[in-house]
């Protein structure tokens, strides 16, 4: 029997308690604010001009529709477009929403517990915690736990958090109008979830199984037994016509299942292939919440395939593990229904994203939600060992104790999740613990070889790509990226081959292309650089820098008509180009319309404001219009910057 006095050490401050979690999350994200866009930020939001809106307006944001996410995933979209918008493109602003984003889903997450534990079953779940203890303890070692980082750091992944803040919202605030008496309360509660629901369908595909989720706390919390009482009062006719209804819907089903088997395609591994490894993930994805060493995290795993049930012999054990977790979960739904729930919502929770669908095998961001589950399992056990010493040394310092056991874990984790943080600090530390991790994935090599060559350390950045080439000579990127390498070394001839051997691998590579065009360039090849630009847009139309290397080689020709045309479709289509401005202005100022020069030159200045070549341009207008002050500041402001530089 429970105490009908629980200890209530969390609730008696419980507001305090709540406070002190926020801010050490808080302090546990401090060390982000400052780390640089990585991989899947620049296709998604820093590269694509769509993404980049001038104004705030309910025009400007239609727009965001017709982005690479815009349909899918429209939220996030937008909250990125508006961060670029107020913050000018500086990576603070976008870690600054990230961790907002991410102390949200905390507080939805202490309401959706809070919640449950206010109904009949959940509350008679408790041992020894109280409720708002419970759901302290829970929500803290959820939100604190470092594999969230891949969550919260990554930029672009504040997909996948912004969905998991609105579905736990839509059950928390749907928990709240079943449970309140005021018939008007429950009306505001319910819109409020409706609304919930719609933009977390907004923000990721994987928000789908919301309704699944809702049901699941009717039937555990809000109306438990209902399901078998609806199962019972179904008669053998209603039976048939559930299974015609069934046999209608196979047609859509199979359609379905040809698109998953289409997207295969593009894949290194098969349907089944996937399924079998999914049970290692699975198991693996458990390990990392149970000991999520930074030493273990990892942006991109090196995850072998499982062939079939027993290749690897893992493969088969696993399946028998989560079985046995799923039957348990199963069997004692009466008898403890907060373990049996979160067991049920962390599976269902990865039903999308490690199951059938043709994604990439393993990453750990896909926890971000199931792991709300695997946390209140965890509690549940921690409530009952609490239960188990503390009826057997019921001593108040042995009560103290435990509360301090809470604040070590909270602290623990909050190191980790610090500790696993300064790895994102840089693309340099980044990429290189990716490789120490992952050293057998090309990829991983191809990205830390660019960002050795940011650095001007090519030699490195040769290296490594040569190691991806070893890896997996088929990889096509890295043979364009070993090109674009030796033109910027001017070894051109080098360069040409490279580029061409990516071409071969991979025909449709547009960014090939446009450095190939470059290649040609260099080598004074204007009429051949033109070619390889224009197909490389015929490859990807919407590329402004492709447009703006065009220009240039019209320019070189003497063609200054198509030139500034052509620099004018670069700033259509991205209007924050500021390469294009300034090689606009200086295409104007050939052609003596110096006024619009200077304006093309203030606007690449306004987007660069540190670029000498911008101020001396802007500097040689000013003298063409007989401006020798402004040209003098301007000068002077160019030899200050390659002074610092």
């Amino acid at each position: 029997m429970r105490d009908t006095k629980p200890y209530s050490l969390f609730f008696n401050a419980r507001w305090i308690y709540l406070i002190l979690l926020v801010i050490l999350i808080a302090v546990s994200y401090s060390n982000t604010l400052h780390s640089p866009f990585l991989l899947d930020d620049y296709h998604t939001f820093i590269e694509d001009p769509g993404v980049k809106i001038r104004e705030v307006s309910l025009s400007s944001l239609e727009k965001l529709r017709d982005t690479k996410f815009g349909r899918s995933r429209l939220l996030p979209i937008i909250t990125l477009a508006l961060d670029n918008s107020l913050g000018g493109g500086n990576v603070f602003q976008f870690h600054l929403t990230n961790i907002a984003i991410h102390l949200l889903c905390t507080i939805a997450v202490f309401s959706l517990i809070r919640g449950l534990l206010t109904t009949r079953a959940g509350a008679g779940s408790l041992q020894y915690l109280s409720a708002v203890g419970f759901s302290l303890v829970a929500t803290g070692l959820w939100a604190l736990n470092p594999v969230q980082t891949n969550a919260v750091t990554y930029l672009v992944q504040r997909m996948t958090s912004i969905a998991a803040l609105f579905y736990i919202s839509a059950l928390a605030l749907y928990i709240h109008g079943r449970l309140t008496a005021a018939s008007w309360k429950r009306y505001v509660f319910f819109v409020s979830a409706a609304l919930a629901a719609l933009l977390a369908f907004l923000s990721k595909e994987n928000a789908f199984t919301l309704p699944a989720a809702l049901l699941l706390v009717e039937f555990y919390f809000l109306s438990p037994g209902s399901l078998g009482r609806v199962l019972k009062k179904i008669n053998k006719k209603q039976w048939l016509l559930i299974s015609l209804g069934c046999l209608v819907l196979l047609p859509l089903l199979a359609n379905l299942l040809e698109g998953v088997t289409a997207g295969y395609g593009s894949r290194d591994f098969t349907l089944a292939e996937r399924m079998l490894t999914q049970l290692r993930v699975v198991v693996f994805y458990i390990s990392l919440l149970l000991l999520p060493l930074p030493g273990r995290l990892n942006l991109e795993h090196d995850f072998p395939l499982s062939i079939s049930l027993f290749s690897p012999p893992a493969t088969l054990l696993c399946l028998i593990l989560l079985s046995a977790i799923f039957l348990i979960a199963l069997k004692i739904r009466k008898s403890h229904p907060l373990v049996s729930f979160g067991i049920m919502w962390f599976f269902l929770n990865l039903l999308i994203e490690s199951t059938f669908v043709p994604l990439e095998i393993i990453f750990e961001h896909r926890l971000y939600l199931p792991s709300v589950g695997f946390f209140i399992v965890m509690t549940v056990l921690l409530d009952l060992a609490a239960r188990s010493i503390l009826s057997r040394y019921p001593d108040r310092s042995v009560k103290r104790l435990l509360f301090f056991v809470v604040v070590i874990l909270f602290c623990s984790s909050s190191f980790l999740t610090y500790s696993r943080n300064n790895d994102w600090r840089d693309p340099l530390t980044f990429y290189s613990d990716i490789v120490k991790k992952s050293p057998n994935k090309e990829r991983p090599r191809n990205d830390l070889a660019m960002a050795y060559a940011e650095r001007g350390d090519f030699d490195n950045a040769i290296k490594h790509n040569l190691i991806a080439i070893e890896i997996n000579p088929d990889y096509a990127a890295v043979y364009n990226n070993l090109g674009n390498l030796y033109r910027r070394m001017g070894m051109l001839d080098k360069a040409d081959n490279y580029l061409r051997q990516a071409l071969r691998l991979k025909p449709g590579m547009a960014g090939a292309y446009n450095n190939l065009g470059l290649v040609y360039s260099q080598k004074g090849m204007t009429a051949k650089a033109m070619e390889a630009y224009r197909r490389a847009l015929e490859l990807n139309p919407g590329n402004s820098g492709v447009y703006n290397n065009l220009g240039e080689a019209y320019e070189k020709a003497g063609r200054l008509d198509g030139a500034v045309r052509i620099y004018r479709e670069a700033l259509r289509i991205n209007p924050d180009n500021a390469e294009a401005h300034n090689h606009l202005g200086i295409a104007l100022a050939k052609k003596g319309m110096v006024d619009e020069a200077i304006r093309h030159f203030q606007l690449a200045l306004r987007i660069k404001p540190d670029e000498p070549y911008f101020h001396s341009n802007l500097a040689n207008a000013y003298t063409m219009k007989g401006m020798a002050r402004k040209a003098g500041e301007h000068r002077r402001r160019a030899a200050d910057l390659r002074g610092g530089k």
